[in-house]
């Protein structure tokens, strides 16, 4: 995808190579702490 945005006229520097490749690693590591877990035994029974 970074090729494309190149190829249609974008700019492309460090920081956007840095974000490309730093984004998903980075999402990983933080997505356990935002992620909503239920509990066992709370959970609702549909009727």
């Amino acid at each position: 995808m970074l090729a494309v945005g190149w190829l249609l006229g974008g700019s492309v520097g460090v920081g956007t190579v840095l974000y490309a490749l730093a984004v998903g690693p980075i999402t990983q590591f933080f997505l356990p702490w935002f992620a909503y877990q239920v509990q066992p035994g709370l959970q609702r029974r549909g009727r």
